[in-house]
């Protein structure tokens, strides 16, 4: 309902990605963190806005395959605003540099939290995942690049079936970060 009137944010360009950032990700996070632990401190909200950043990135792909019916249906989606290859670029970047801000926050978590130098491994779950979307998704804009907008659309939409994949990593291997923090702490404070 993003796109109900008089917002219409789904056909305000860049305000897309920050309306669905915020609708999906940040927003429901820091929503469940006040009602269960009061407002987030720094790093927890840089971990919600890192995450979904993150996950928008892989998101603009599936959003990049409707490309030629928004553009003619009229709609100033993110991906019609910036243009294919260059919303493309950006949704890479977000993925490349929110994996490593993710990473650090991670790290600090665990470092403000305590916990043992041999549970850090668990970050590197999260980093072998980002870095399978990462060379993936390098993969794919080296194949659109040089391409015109209908034949870069193919290629995304041939690919499209790796967006519900990347998620899963990058929510899964997150989920997996935060269970070992989550039971260092409850076991730590025993």
């Amino acid at each position: 309902q993003y796109s109900i009137k008089p917002f219409k944010f789904k056909s305000r360009g860049v305000w897309q990605l920050l309306c669905l950032w915020a609708i999906i990700f940040f927003g429901p996070m820091i929503y469940v963190a006040i009602i269960t632990d009061g407002f987030p401190d720094a790093l927890r909200l840089g971990l919600f806005a890192a995450y979904g950043f993150h996950q928008i990135g892989i998101i603009m792909l599936n959003t990049a395959e409707d490309y030629p019916e928004d553009k003619n249906a009229g709609l100033n989606t993110s991906i019609v605003a910036l243009g294919l290859h260059r919303a493309m670029n950006l949704a890479g970047l977000l993925v490349f540099f929110s994996g490593i801000a993710l990473q650090i926050v991670f790290s600090l978590l665990f470092y403000k939290n305590g916990i043992s130098l041999i549970f850090y491994g668990a970050i590197f779950i999260f980093t072998f995942g980002w870095l399978k979307i990462i060379f993936e998704y390098k993969k794919i804009l080296d194949k659109i690049k040089g391409k015109n907008e209908i034949e870069a659309t193919e290629i995304l939409k041939k690919n499209g079936m790796k967006v519900p994949e990347w998620l899963k990593i990058g929510a899964y291997a997150s989920l997996f970060v935060v269970v070992i923090l989550f039971v260092w702490k409850v076991y730590s404070n025993q």
